[in-house]
């Protein structure tokens, strides 16, 4: 559960004006459109969730991260977000469709190294090194 605040005058400043329900984990960052009609947040299983603030409902869920969202920021024109993830890991979202649209990772230290036909390795040790960026 998650409360919105807000209000045009002094007197609604940190008024709860709605209550937006539907989050089985707690919320770890949050975003508002330009707008302010949406709010993208991110919770601490790695879900994102749509709100739709006027109507007080969720509108779409996706599985943006394998650990907690960190942050959340949406672009000046409200077209795309970025969540921020895992360590070194930021995925940008097309804010209409929900869509993921590319992946950004900062650069790990076998990255793009390649493992193909490599004799000797054990299957967890190829597990541990495709983790680090290891390709096959």
């Amino acid at each position: 559960m998650w409360d919105a605040v807000g209000g045009d005058s002094v007197a609604n400043l940190g008024a709860c004006v709605r209550r937006l329900k539907g989050c089985n984990s707690p919320v770890s960052a949050v975003a508002w459109s330009p707008e302010g009609e949406l709010l993208v947040s991110g919770n601490t299983d790695g879900m994102l969730r749509w709100w739709d603030v006027a109507q007080g409902k969720s509108v779409a869920t996706v599985q943006a991260h394998d650990g907690w969202v960190r942050s959340i920021q949406v672009s000046p024109d409200g077209r795309m977000a970025a969540s921020c993830g895992e360590p070194g890991v930021i995925k940008l979202w097309d804010i209409q469709s929900r869509q993921h649209i590319s992946t950004i990772r900062s650069n790990r230290p076998y990255e793009r190294l390649t493992i193909t036909g490599v004799t000797g390795l054990t299957e967890a040790q190829k597990v541990t090194l495709r983790a680090l960026g290891a390709v096959e």
